[in-house]
């Protein structure tokens, strides 16, 4: 199985982009050029980077995404910022900086240090736990002996210091958390249980860096045409270009209200000459597909099941007929 794609962000569509990809391109022939008008994490055009041929391009109004976006496309590695600990006083410097005045790192910041992918939730680890995972963080990171030590007299554990001999960071992080996770199925202890050993999620943040990684790792990324704009402005290019719109779902209250005119998109959307499709709970055109998923847009419940579906437009040709 492929891996997912993406960073981390609210209503991501990691766990559905290949089926909706898939679903969009089986039913267009020579397709040209791929638009991604409202990118967000990127799950959508970087999958489509790495499954097809043709030319992706990804828009995202959000400055501080888009940069991250950029940053990840034109640097072969992260760069040592990216492995800092981040303190709930500088979560919030970035996160509070204007559109304007956004940069890869505020976007970095405001989707891996903030609980459930979404800065208007707040900083990452509530008070209770910040203080040990900031050991824990030192502990895979900076390989902090002094860090270990504390950590096993906080939880009477026997960790070794052996696990500074694994060269990578995040092996390090995996090794910790396999020991954990050991020692929580033994004892069902509830401190563990709090610090994430259950679920196999001991530092958060460490664990979204994995999914920049990933992305950064695709052959071609450099390629991805990338915009900072609302979806109107953008030029549609191409001979055949398919464009596919992940817009704010309506009624949803992750999304500030008054933020996305809905009615003036289904207008612009019904209008286009193009085809084009977009995902949404409910929207008043031809549905071709429905997926029934665990909901990326809780923080609290992702065990929520949530149905969601791909519309179209009517436009372009479908199996050699016209349909408009």
């Amino acid at each position: 199985m492929k891996e997912k794609l993406g960073i981390p962000y609210m209503g991501s569509k990691r766990k559905l982009a290949s089926e909706i990809l898939s679903k969009i391109v089986q039913r267009h022939e020579n397709i040209t050029d791929f638009y991604d008008l409202f990118g967000g994490g990127g799950s959508i055009s970087f999958t489509a980077i790495r499954d097809y041929r043709f030319n992706v391009h990804y828009n995202e109004l959000n400055k501080h995404i888009y940069s991250l976006v950029e940053y990840l496309k034109n640097n072969k590695e992260l760069e040592p910022k990216f492995y800092e600990w981040v303190t709930r006083e500088e979560f919030f410097n970035q996160v509070g900086k204007s559109n304007t005045d956004a940069d890869w790192y505020s976007g970095f910041v405001g989707t891996c240090w903030s609980f459930g992918n979404n800065s208007e939730k707040g900083y990452l680890y509530g008070t209770e736990i910040e203080n040990i995972k900031h050991i824990m963080h030192d502990i895979i990171v900076n390989c902090k002996s002094k860090s270990l030590k504390e950590f096993n007299k906080i939880y009477k554990l026997e960790i070794p210091e052996s696990i500074f001999l694994i060269n990578n960071i995040n092996e390090r992080r995996l090794s910790l958390q396999k020991e954990l996770s050991k020692i929580y199925q033994l004892t069902k202890r509830v401190d563990l249980d709090k610090i994430g050993a259950r679920k196999n999620i001991i530092v958060d943040n460490l664990g979204k860096l994995e999914n920049l990684e990933k992305v950064q790792n695709l052959q071609n990324l450099q390629n991805l045409q990338t915009y900072n704009a609302s979806y109107k402005d953008i030029t549609i290019l191409g001979n055949n270009p398919i464009i596919y719109c992940d817009i704010p779902y309506k009624g949803t209250g992750e999304y500030k209200e008054g933020g996305f005119n809905h009615e003036e998109f289904y207008q612009w959307f019904a209008n286009l000459d193009y085809p084009c499709y977009l995902s949404e709970y409910d929207a008043p055109f031809e549905k071709i597909e429905t997926f029934k998923h665990r909901s990326s847009l809780s923080a609290t419940n992702n065990k929520k099941k949530v149905f969601e579906s791909i519309y179209w437009n009517g436009k372009g040709e479908i199996n050699n007929y016209k349909l408009f």
